[in-house]
């Protein structure tokens, strides 16, 4: 009698396109991110809330006398800009879903499984990013998307069809300001951990952390390298720079206001040299981490 060893077998299929193969990876990230009870109400949670904020916000806009922080796409920066509430949900967020991620195939094992396939390392992090990239930009570019939709249709304010568009591409960089790099971080975070609980730490103390010692330092030395610390800050000065400049009316006054001071007193491109690092050596350190799993197989 003949015996086989059937404990490994390399795929001898069909190979299918690269975007079938990313797609796959993507779908059983979703998966993953809603499998178990705990994981479900965490996420339902942290939509709800990201759900009420924009119906306040919609509310706000709707009023007869408006304040001037929800006119014109003052209200999409208001949104999308403000560290808190939005800003600490969206944190949440990347660390419920993206934490484990990586850590959690390396936990068990999952790695040698994706690369016995016919799958690269930037087919599994182009897959990871776009799982973790997708939940991110349902909390920014959707909900934003939302309000830009209504605000075309219910407002009244005189406004080319070609600004409204001038909008929505600025809410879409403005969620890629914020999407790409805390995705690529997080994902980095979790190569390097087999369990969710570490890279969730780290990403909130990095998040949240920067942005306190950041305004602590503001309040006490006031020099503008002191706003190049947080996180945040960067991704309200990119924020700042994609809405084309438009003046509001007080709420209380008929007059127009001028715009309010920005984040940090740096050009655009400081802030974008910044998170682009980030993003560039996160991606570098998943796939020096990924290297010695894919040459195992």
């Amino acid at each position: 009698m003949t015996l086989v060893d059937q404990s490994y077998q390399p795929w001898s299929g069909d190979f299918q396109p690269r975007w079938r193969r990313v797609a796959a990876m993507v779908r059983i990230g979703v998966k993953q991110a809603f499998s178990g009870t705990a994981m479900r109400i965490l996420l339902f949670l942290v939509y709800s809330v990201m759900t009420a904020i924009v119906g306040v916000v919609f509310v706000l806009s709707s009023i007869r006398t408006p304040p001037a922080s929800v006119q014109g796409n003052s209200i999409f920066k208001l949104f999308l800009g403000n560290m808190f509430p939005s800003g600490v949900l969206l944190m949440a967020l990347g660390a419920i879903v993206g934490g484990r991620l990586i850590s959690r195939d390396l936990r068990y094992n999952a790695v040698s499984m994706y690369f016995s396939k016919a799958i690269t390392r930037g087919d599994y992090l182009a897959g990871k990013f776009l799982t973790l990239a997708a939940f991110l930009a349902s909390a920014t570019f959707l909900p934003a998307l939302l309000l830009w939709a209504s605000q075309w249709s219910l407002s009244r304010a005189d406004v080319s069809t070609g600004t409204r568009f001038l909008d929505l591409l600025a809410i879409l960089g403005h969620s890629a300001a914020f999407v790409a790099p805390c995705a690529m971080f997080i994902l980095a975070l979790s190569a390097f951990s087999r369990t969710a609980f570490v890279p969730a730490v780290l990403w909130v103390t990095a998040y949240i952390g920067s942005a306190a010692v950041s305004e602590v330092l503001v309040a006490n030395v006031g020099a503008d390298w002191c706003a190049l610390l947080s996180w945040s800050r960067h991704v309200m000065r990119v924020g700042e720079a994609c809405y084309p400049v438009r003046p509001v009316k007080a709420a209380a006054f008929d007059i127009e206001i001028g715009t309010a001071p920005l984040s940090m007193n740096y050009p655009v491109w400081v802030p974008l040299a910044v998170l682009g690092t980030i993003t560039v050596l996160s991606a570098i350190a998943v796939l020096w981490r990924l290297r010695k799993f894919e040459g195992a197989e």
